[in-house]
């Protein structure tokens, strides 16, 4: 970014006008070695009407929390510095999943994860793997802001430093999925509502079910 001063200057050379500009850096760092000419991420034809349930749902979320939630998903899929995506990742998730009392903010987490996961009920995330996932995140998080590394490989040469690769996937993953089943239901984007509607009264999402059992005919007993 590039701007000229009009009717006033810091300082003059000659008769050069001042000049001043700045930089910031919003891109993956595989674009610095034309990262643009290979062929990136598509969109299927059957994915677009959920992109457009997402967009709809996002754009009407008047949360502040979820705006700041997905701009640190965004920076956690940009940053070069897998470290610093990690904390991204949690710091969104404890936009959306925490609370002003931070006593135990690891395990409160885990287990409103886990509750969005049983109300969304995708195979995809069983509610015990994605409690699982959430505290091995926060392994990995707790590891980085006490400087906690692990032991670098004893090989001759590593071509990069992996050691957070891993870790970065899962903060991008687990906060994709919070967000994507709180813009389902928005009803439950206060921490609290997860805690009295889902896991202080878990029956309620069995409801629906026990409702339909309750409709089926019986059927007649043979012996």
């Amino acid at each position: 970014m590039l701007w000229v001063p009009r009717g006033w200057a810091l300082s003059y050379y000659c008769d050069l006008t001042s000049v001043y500009g700045t930089t910031l850096r919003r891109y993956p760092s595989e674009y610095d070695n034309y990262g643009w000419v290979y062929k990136g991420a598509t969109v299927e034809t059957e994915h677009l009407p959920e992109m457009r349930r997402l967009y709809r749902a996002v754009a009407s979320n008047p949360s502040e929390g979820m705006r700041l939630a997905l701009s640190r998903l965004n920076a956690c899929l940009t940053r070069s510095d897998a470290a610093d995506a990690i904390l991204d990742g949690t710091i969104g998730l404890e936009l959306l999943l925490g609370d002003e009392q931070n006593q135990s903010l690891s395990y409160k987490l885990r287990l409103r994860a886990a509750a969005l996961a049983l109300l969304h009920a995708d195979p995809a995330y069983p509610a015990t793997e994605v409690a699982s996932k959430v505290k091995r995140l926060y392994a990995a998080r707790s590891s980085i802001v006490h400087g906690l590394r692990k032991k670098r490989s004893k090989k001759a040469s590593e071509p990069e430093d992996t050691r957070n690769a891993n870790d970065r996937l899962l903060a991008s993953d687990l906060l994709r999925f919070v967000l994507n089943v709180l813009l389902t239901n928005p009803a439950y984007l206060d921490p609290a509502k997860i805690d009295e509607g889902i896991l202080l009264k878990g029956d309620e999402i069995d409801k629906p079910l026990k409702a339909k059992a309750r409709r089926q005919p019986k059927r007649p007993h043979t012996s």
